[in-house]
């Protein structure tokens, strides 16, 4: 099993690209992708990368991207989830470039 990370690791090492801890996980709203075009490139994207729990959500004007690494006793954040988390952002960039 990946490293167990605090909120305060996933914080400091995933940057300041909007991503949140939340409750054992942590998510993303992308407000500036455009649906249609953006929205499904993303989608695309991520899905390929899913290889950890994770939920995407897209509305008229917002994809949320949701991780969390689920154990037999917690849900929690991994270093798997870290490198996921800066991949989706790195796709995000560049989407929104």
């Amino acid at each position: 099993m990946p490293a167990l990370l605090t909120p305060r690791q996933f914080d400091d090492a995933v940057g300041n690209y909007g991503w949140r801890v939340v409750g054992g996980g942590a998510c993303i709203c992308l407000h500036e992708i455009v649906p249609g075009r953006g929205a499904d490139s993303l989608t695309r994207s991520v899905v390929s990368m899913a290889w950890t729990a994770m939920r995407t959500s897209i509305c008229a004007d917002v994809v949320v991207v949701g991780l969390v690494t689920i154990t037999q006793d917690q849900y929690r954040l991994t270093a798997t989830d870290l490198e996921l988390a800066q991949r989706i952002a790195a796709v995000a960039r560049e989407i929104t470039a």
